[in-house]
């Protein structure tokens, strides 16, 4: 899925873009922790080498990786930059409204 279909997707249900490297150590270490997490309480997730996006990166003014991107109603709801762990995750994306069965919709 690319940034614009998450996008629109998130009209519809709340979902995070992870933008990351393949050569940056935490944001390999963040991918499996937001996929479990994405399985738990069932938003959808999607994952953008940012080299290979840098249109997004630029246009949202992304400097550095990882950088999650929280989505809701078509926008951006949140930017959070740096490696995050499952704890501070799960609590960062509940408290922007992801909750369990957010998709049964």
């Amino acid at each position: 899925m690319t940034y614009e279909q998450a996008l629109q997707c998130s009209q519809i249900a709340p979902g995070v873009v992870l933008l990351s490297s393949p050569t940056c150590a935490p944001c390999q270490a963040m991918k499996p922790v937001l996929a479990r997490l994405a399985c738990d309480l069932r938003f959808a997730v999607t994952m953008l080498d940012a080299a290979d996006h840098k249109s997004v990166c630029m246009e949202l003014g992304i400097r550095t990786v990882p950088t999650m991107l929280i989505l809701g109603q078509g926008a951006v709801q949140a930017k959070i930059t740096g490696a995050k762990t499952e704890v501070q995750l799960r609590d960062i994306i509940e408290r922007h409204g992801i909750t369990q069965g957010q998709l049964d919709v």
